[in-house]
């Protein structure tokens, strides 16, 4: 077993060339790579196994995790927010693996020493992981290593992406594991002794977000004689609903933490008591009870229905009832922006659970007084139809992008009384540059997943 000499340079299973390394670890060696079979030569990632050690017990449970981490990414499949397992083989007795190169950022960039992010951004950024956290939890697998370096910011449309499975076993697991496994101050005190959980996971994310609050790395902060970590005095400013939450999943005993995503999420987005219908219509008022229950807890359709949202998704019905389709469109731009507290800007980090539901509630009623033909559900679907193809400029719209602008025609001239194709409206993002325009869409996109 080799124990790392660069690949650059060099070409593997006769397809994917080497271009650079990208990090090396104590077991294996990353790489940025193109494959010369493909159309556009796509950029991808190529993890070869050397573990430093080279005695007979290291390279054995390396090759077991290696496998591992490449049955994971296989089983996991093709979902949105986890690197897609391309290739996996042996060359001249060293393993490979093969997987999607994605453009973006780590959240260590976005988390320097000493500086706290905003709360709202805290909060949306523990909503999303938690999104690509359940899809692993779901496969019956722990990650293990949840910290910022593994937890991807991707350009296109700003959603987090859960990287690097590595350290990935199954659960239950029918046997303990002889080492530690994870990253000091990320890794709960069971997970030290070889029994991770699920939950496990959940203490990780949580020292992600309180470090995220903080500006404090976690392997700084200390527990108090009964076992609580003290770190709220580092705060700028108080947040009385999250902050016990983080409690609960930094928790040093494991009974006392939450058991799932699923009750973390509960405990972001409680059911509030009793439900205020305020002056939506009956289509209205069933697409908020829709969405509160089906994806974000009735507590934010209550916030809906007792704010001035109520009252534009109701104007919007109305318009929309009349097919007055141009004129929808502007109410439910004006709509998009009072829920993100903004007149004139969309902003890419501004996507909150209570955007997204607002998202769901419009998308219902273009859906449902167009009978499916208009919608950003419409778009979507169009979008996913598309030919996928890789390799295109940074910063630069898409080629599924400008193939889905032509397919809605936004480029048209619209002319009193003419009916559109299918998924042209609404245009929300209309006078953004294309490239802009494109990442918008797609966090709305995600919205709707």
């Amino acid at each position: 077993m080799s124990t790392g000499n660069s690949l650059i340079g060099t070409t593997l299973d006769g397809r994917y060339f080497i271009l650079d390394k990208l990090a090396a670890g104590g077991f294996s060696q990353t790489y940025l790579a193109i494959d010369t079979r493909l159309p556009g030569t796509p950029t991808c990632v190529v993890k070869h196994l050397c573990p430093i050690r080279d005695d007979n017990g290291v390279l054995k449970a390396a090759q077991e995790m290696f496998q591992a981490e490449a049955e994971a990414l296989q089983a996991l499949g093709n979902h949105d927010r986890i690197p897609q397992l391309l290739a996996y083989f042996q060359e001249q007795q060293e393993l490979y693996l093969v997987q999607e190169w994605i453009d973006g950022h780590s959240l260590l960039m976005e988390l320097p020493i000493g500086l706290a992010m905003p709360q709202a951004k805290a909060r949306a950024l523990l909503d999303d992981v938690l999104v690509a956290l359940d899809v692993v939890h779901q496969a019956q697998l722990i990650h293990r290593d949840i910290k910022p370096a593994n937890l991807m910011r991707r350009t296109r449309d700003g959603a987090v992406m859960l990287i690097d499975f590595g350290t990935v076993q199954s659960y239950p697991c029918s046997r303990e594991l002889p080492m530690a496994i994870g990253t000091v101050g990320y890794m709960a005190k069971e997970q030290e002794v070889g029994r991770a959980t699920y939950s496990s996971d959940l203490y990780a994310l949580g020292m992600v977000i309180i470090q995220s609050l903080t500006g404090v790395p976690p392997n700084q902060f200390v527990r108090s004689a009964t076992g609580q970590l003290l770190w709220k005095q580092h705060l700028k400013e108080r947040d009385r609903h999250l902050e016990p939450i983080l409690d609960r999943m930094v928790a040093l005993d494991l009974n006392q933490r939450y058991a799932s995503v699923a009750e973390v999420q509960r405990a972001l987005h409680p059911a509030p008591r009793r439900l205020l219908l305020g002056s939506l219509g009956l289509v209205g008022a069933l697409t908020l009870a829709l969405i509160g229950v089906q994806q974000f807890g009735l507590e934010l359709g209550q916030r809906l229905w007792g704010s001035p949202s109520a009252d534009r998704l109701e104007r919007l019905r109305q318009v929309l009832s009349q097919k007055k389709w141009d004129l929808a469109e502007q109410e439910t731009q004006q709509l998009l922006l009072h829920s993100m507290g903004s007149h004139s800007i969309f902003y890419l980090d501004q996507w909150t659970p209570q955007v997204c539901a607002t998202v769901k509630a419009v998308d219902l009623l273009w859906q449902e007084a167009s009978d499916r033909r208009y919608g950003w559900s419409t778009q979507q679907r169009i979008y996913r139809g598309l030919h996928h193809r890789q390799g295109d400029r940074p910063g630069a719209p898409s080629t599924e992008f400008s193939q889905l602008s032509q397919t809605l025609n936004w480029q048209a001239v619209r002319r009193s009384g003419e009916e559109m194709p299918p998924g042209h409206y609404p245009h929300v993002f209309r006078g953004d540059s294309p490239g802009t325009t494109e990442k918008l869409l797609l966090r709305l996109f995600a919205c709707l997943s």
